[in-house]
């Protein structure tokens, strides 16, 4: 597995594509995310993939234009148009990655019609990823404080996201938020019987806030990695390299933690995180794997 520069996650967002990857590359990150809203041709795809070659980097994953499980029929189908252009121009330039979260409840439909609504939107986006060779992630939700805040619960754990997944199509993967996971009550066995590395598309990670018990948890109130200790980042990591996970592993601290770094020079901000997930990687004993 080797550290991927998100830039949205680390408060990097105002800075370019080309800046991202000096960045990446100084910082001892193995990747990058694609920078979807900087590349309208294919000849932008192809700039962008030298580029990253040329500083020995590799792709993250690329962020869907909107959330597709969210919103009517007319603003899914306007997401589906949207996504078919940037889909073809990322997998141009090789990035094969992406994702979506499953809310972890309804106010509207019950589990079961819930389920069906998802397995359906769901899989006329695969049906458009897949031509391209992009893998989907679904992302599933933990807090139980933003879980009680629907009237019908939903996936909201591990086994239950392997399940939607697996209702959707063969590959259909897992994005692995040991934030979610420590909130849903998750633990290292439930990774190791659900879980290949080939099954993981994406990997965040973070940290809980102290003071808080696990059902206490705010959904956007986190902590960098190894900061409380509450949850055992470099277990899931450990685990993670056992299954044979070669995939990008981001940090998404949320807030303080993103204002504070907002509030740096971008240089700066890429050194706090390379070195936080550093000491991650070292605390789990997992090599960060960088291209051949």
């Amino acid at each position: 597995m080797f550290l991927n520069l998100c830039p949205q996650t680390i408060g990097l967002e105002r800075v370019g594509f080309e800046d991202q990857v000096e960045l990446a590359a100084r910082h001892g990150f193995g990747g990058v995310d694609f920078p979807a809203a900087e590349i309208s041709s294919a000849q932008d795809a192809d700039r962008a993939a030298d580029l990253l070659a040329a500083n020995g980097l590799r792709w993250g994953l690329f962020h869907l234009p909107c959330d597709f499980l969210q919103g009517d029929d007319v603003a899914f189908q306007e997401g589906l148009e949207l996504v078919q252009e940037i889909a073809s121009l990322a997998a141009r330039a090789g990035c094969t990655r992406t994702y979506n979260h499953v809310w972890p409840g309804s106010n509207e439909r019950q589990h079961e019609e819930n389920w069906r609504w998802h397995v359906s939107r769901l899989r006329r986006l695969t049906d458009l990823l897949g031509p391209h060779g992009i893998r989907l992630g679904i992302e599933f939700i933990g807090p139980k404080t933003l879980r009680d805040s629907f009237r019908h619960p939903f996936v909201h754990t591990l086994p239950e996201a392997a399940r939607l997944a697996d209702a959707v199509g063969a590959d259909v993967g897992i994005v692995m938020d040991t934030f979610h996971w420590y909130t849903s009550g998750g633990t290292l066995d439930d990774i190791r019987a659900t879980l290949t590395g080939r099954r993981v598309v994406n990997v965040h990670v973070n940290d809980a806030v102290p003071g808080r018990s696990r059902e206490e948890q705010l959904d956007l109130e986190r902590q960098m990695p190894l900061t409380s200790g509450l949850v055992d980042a470099a277990g899931v990591l450990r685990v993670l390299d056992e299954r044979g996970y070669e995939g990008p592993v981001i940090c998404e601290p949320f807030q303080p933690s993103l204002d504070r770094l907002r509030s740096m020079e971008p240089d700066t901000a890429a050194h706090t995180v390379a070195d936080c997930m550093r000491r991650l990687f070292d605390a789990a004993g997992v090599a960060q794997r960088r291209p051949q």
